[in-house]
């Protein structure tokens, strides 16, 4: 009787569109509406190139003129410039020999299937951090910190959020129910805890979801670890509040394998590889990737959270996030 092995359980075509298109089911940025698929960028990457230009015009500026009778009316100039995105290349191998499998007394791969999958999502969410981690970054960096409401000597409150809503001037404006709304604010656990405290949490039951989705103002709570404590003694975090599409998602399968196996039956009675590998991108609307300081052939996390990285291109009420610092 022959046994069941990781290679009669993953078929790499099908396996690579069990795990290639349905990760943003389980991500929490997708699920709020954060992040949105971009067909466009899906496009770009199928082709070549690091980065990828999208390209738009400057709103027109400035207030009326009254006509005059003997002088020509001022022409005031269009401006155009361009957003840019930057091609991400991930791999991750995991592997497992016969001995491990004999001792443990059950497959190590067994799990692989839905394992990596959760693996891929919490990469991506991570991903997303970094790009915002780089936004703020270069908006201190750069810009003034026009979209930083500072409440580092205080802690988070109802107060701080609506402050930093209000960066945006008009068009921080909230409860319109349309893609100009706020629709995610994400924080660290330690904040999260604060705001469980205070009572500022309703969970609401959402089809699909085994558990109720924590809401904030109206907007879907997201906690996660990876967020930055700015520094210490006493803890300053980094809170972030997000419009629809803040984050643009590109993926591409072209020219590479998502998913192979190999099989070295020279050691440990056999060893059983699985590599996976991703080509994506996650853009921040209103940014233009500067590339300044990347020591690879794609950044890493570090490298998109780096200040020296990013350069905002909208004008500062155009942008689709905003930053509020507090204590917990």
């Amino acid at each position: 009787m022959a046994e069941t092995r990781i290679a009669d359980v993953v078929v790499p075509e099908v396996f690579s569109g069990y795990t290639f298109e349905p990760w943003y089911e389980r991500s929490r940025y997708f699920r709020s509406g954060i992040v949105s698929m971009n067909s466009g960028l899906n496009s770009l990457l199928d082709g070549g190139g690091e980065t990828f230009n999208f390209p738009f015009w400057q709103p027109l500026a400035g207030d009326t003129n009254v006509p005059s009778e003997t002088v020509s009316e001022t022409i005031n100039n269009i401006t155009a410039s361009k957003q840019i995105a930057v091609r991400q290349e991930r791999v991750k191998a995991y592997g497992a020999n016969a001995i491990s499998a004999i001792l443990a007394g059950s497959e190590p791969l067994d799990r692989f299937a839905n394992d990596v999958r959760e693996f891929w999502t919490k990469a991506y969410d991570k991903n997303a951090i970094a790009v915002t981690q780089g936004i703020y970054a270069d908006n201190v960096a750069n810009d003034s910190s026009d979209l930083v409401f500072d409440g580092s000597a205080s802690s988070f409150t109802d107060d701080g959020v609506i402050d930093a809503q209000g960066k945006l001037g008009e068009n921080g404006v909230v409860g319109r129910n349309d893609s100009e709304d706020y629709v995610g604010i994400a924080v660290h656990p330690d904040i999260y805890q604060t705001m469980r405290k205070n009572d500022l949490i309703d969970f609401v039951p959402i089809s699909g979801q085994t558990r109720p989705i924590p809401f904030y103002m109206s907007m879907e709570v997201i906690v996660d670890k990876n967020l930055p404590i700015l520094s210490t003694s006493p803890n300053v975090y980094l809170n972030v509040i997000y419009k629809t599409g803040a984050l643009q998602f590109g993926q591409s399968s072209a020219r590479y394998e998502p998913t192979s196996l190999e099989r070295n039956e020279g050691v440990g009675m056999g060893v059983t590889e699985v590599h996976t590998r991703r080509v994506f991108s996650v853009h921040p609307v209103g940014g233009a990737w500067q590339g300044a300081s990347v020591a690879g052939i794609s950044p890493t996390d570090a490298e998109l959270a780096a200040a020296a990285n990013w350069d905002r291109v909208y004008n500062k009420e155009n942008m689709r996030m905003v930053f509020y610092t507090s204590q917990a």
